[in-house]
């Protein structure tokens, strides 16, 4: 349900967090994305099975904990049994896990097209947990569709800016001072404007889907034009 589209991004995590984390039983479980120089993770979404608590914004550099950045970028899944001693993780001893508690983390690095883009963190507190092979691809499948909404909204917010820059483009050739007549690879007509209109006498919707050599090239000329369409084809 969660990968299928419905809804926005951010309703879309929420919902695969909070259903993830009552799965596994674990208090914090964030997703955190990696920034464009691959230098640290920010924290984007991270829910708290305790009602009514969520976190975002916290950041964690890279020279801050290079051994942990480095076992994301090699391992499938880090299933930190002992966070504070596991020498991928104990980075974070002080900064970050005595503060908050946290005994035990299993962390999924999120993957696009091989570019690693973001890490699935589920951190357990008040005692340390040894997390099972079947958790562990629980994680991992879930890291699989977080990444399948990350790859939707992009794909969404692509479309949108292509949108966007269609509208400026008409808006551009209807206003234009000049005819503008636009045609497809059979030559006919798909785009007439405003100063088309004036200048040949047809409405946009008497042209649109004409032959545009047989509607406005000379017959004298028209040979010529097919064999120049024809070479640029």
């Amino acid at each position: 349900r969660h990968a299928s589209g419905v809804g926005g991004f951010d309703e879309r995590l929420r919902g695969i967090l909070q259903a993830s984390a009552r799965t596994l039983k674990v208090e914090r479980l964030g997703l955190w994305q990696m920034s464009e120089d691959s230098q640290s993770i920010r924290c984007v979404s991270m829910h708290r099975l305790t009602p009514g608590i969520d976190e975002s914004g916290a950041t964690l550099d890279r020279a801050a904990a290079p051994r942990y950045f480095e076992a994301l970028a090699h391992d499938r899944v880090i299933a930190a049994h002992e966070a504070a001693t596991d020498p991928r993780t104990s980075e974070f001893t002080r900064p970050y896990l005595a503060p908050h508690d946290i005994h035990s983390m299993l962390d999924v690095p999120i993957r696009q097209d091989d570019r690693l883009i973001g890490v699935l963190c589920a951190e357990h507190v008040g005692s340390a947990r040894t997390w099972t092979v079947d958790e562990q691809n629980f994680a991992v499948s879930t890291g699989n569709l977080i990444a399948v909404a990350m790859a939707d909204d992009e794909r969404r917010r692509a479309l949108a800016r292509l949108a966007d820059s269609e509208a400026r483009a008409r808006l551009i050739v209807d206003t234009a001072p000049d005819a503008f007549i636009g045609i497809d690879t059979h030559g006919l007509i798909v785009t007439w404007n405003t100063q088309a209109e004036a200048i040949f006498g047809w409405t946009a919707e008497e042209a649109l889907g004409r032959d545009m050599a047989a509607t406005l090239i000379p017959p004298s000329y028209r040979d010529a034009h097919l064999r120049g369409m024809e070479r640029f084809l």
